[in-house]
């Protein structure tokens, strides 16, 4: 059973016409699948996570994408940030989130932030190599919040188009 499930098939000696013909149909079968998950991977039609379950006391509650500002790791925990100013932690790591955020919405700008391009309030210059964000809403504990230098150019195509 456990071959039928992770891999194309098992044959064995002496194989039948049947077995050939049915281990190679599943092969063409799964690299179909494969290729279409892939084509709709590069032309960006994955689905996104659309929604998390959040914890808050004895309660649990839903927050959909569409009303986060921002994510922020902070000594080892990962939190949401709603556009109303909440905060929720969450048991996701941002590297995790990444892959599963629309890119279009979401740009992870260093190793603490992942940002959604309406929170950001004012972009400042630092210095050639730095850019200081302004969040809507601010960050915790009155953070300074910056892109990091090898993200800067990625950064600002993300924000032109």
């Amino acid at each position: 059973k456990a071959f039928e499930q992770n891999s194309i098939d098992y044959l064995l000696k002496p194989i039948s016409k049947e077995s050939l013909a049915k281990s190679v149909q599943k092969f063409f079968s799964l690299k179909r699948d494969e290729k279409n998950r892939y084509a709709k991977l590069f032309n960006g039609e994955w689905p996104h996570r659309e929604k998390f379950l959040v914890r808050h006391g004895s309660n649990f509650s839903i927050v959909h994408t569409r009303d986060i500002a921002f994510f922020y790791a902070e000594d080892k925990y990962t939190f949401i940030t709603t556009r109303d100013g909440k905060r929720f932690p969450i048991d996701t790591t941002l590297t995790e989130l990444e892959a599963t955020l629309p890119p279009q919405s979401f740009f992870r700008i260093n190793r603490k932030y992942i940002i959604h391009s309406d929170a950001i309030q004012t972009i400042t210059y630092l210095s050639k190599s730095k850019l200081k964000l302004a969040l809507r809403p601010p960050p915790p504990k009155a953070e300074l919040v910056t892109v990091a230098i090898e993200k800067m150019g990625s950064f600002m195509r993300w924000l032109g188009g």
